[in-house]
């Protein structure tokens, strides 16, 4: 019996140092997956290096952008805002045939050259006889109209140039005369 006790004692013992060395390897493999090189810790240490560099990277186009629209607008913290004082067109009063189409910005001065703003809006006062689109003028029909070129840089600086549109008449001879029915005219 002793033999047998001694025996199941070794055979414990046994046990209990593989159970000891199986709990070893396995706790150097976690610590391994969790500090290891290719770790968990390094892991979420070059994760929260990216997301840095990200923010960093994002912050700087916010702040680009952030500049872009300021200076747009003209309203750098610091910088002092020079308004236009003047808008001048080379024409200021144009005759055009229907159809006739004139770009008015090739003589347009914006002043002081170094104005913060220089962006200027066109407009028609009486689009069904001349119509405007940065500058260019498209005469549509017969009659006059004012094209109004103004500043966007809230100093209300404009300029102007009369459109005067001339609607050729097809020239009548004795036999382009067109025909006018009388009041007995019945179809």
């Amino acid at each position: 019996m002793k033999k047998y006790i001694q025996n199941k004692n070794g055979i414990t013992l046994i046990a209990l140092i593989v159970t000891i060395i199986v709990l070893l390897i396995l706790s150097g493999v976690t610590l391994n997956m969790v500090l290891g090189e290719n770790g968990l810790v390094n892991q979420a240490k070059e994760s929260k290096n990216e997301y840095e560099e990200m923010v960093k990277n994002a912050q700087g186009d916010i702040d680009k952008l952030h500049n872009e629209l300021i200076a747009e607008k003209g309203d750098i913290p610091g910088e002092t805002k020079v308004q236009v004082t003047s808008i001048t067109l080379i024409k200021t009063s144009i005759e055009l045939e229907k159809g006739q189409v004139l770009d008015l910005s090739t003589g347009l001065t914006v002043e002081p050259d170094n104005a913060t703003n220089k962006n200027v809006i066109w407009s028609s006062s009486n689009p069904t006889v001349a119509t405007v689109n940065n500058g260019t003028v498209t005469a549509v029909s017969g009659g006059s109209a004012t094209i109004i070129v103004k500043s966007t840089d809230g100093s209300n600086v404009s300029a102007t140039c009369l459109i005067t549109v001339i609607a050729k008449e097809l020239p009548s001879t004795g036999e382009t005369k067109p025909y006018l029915p009388g009041d007995d005219f019945h179809q």
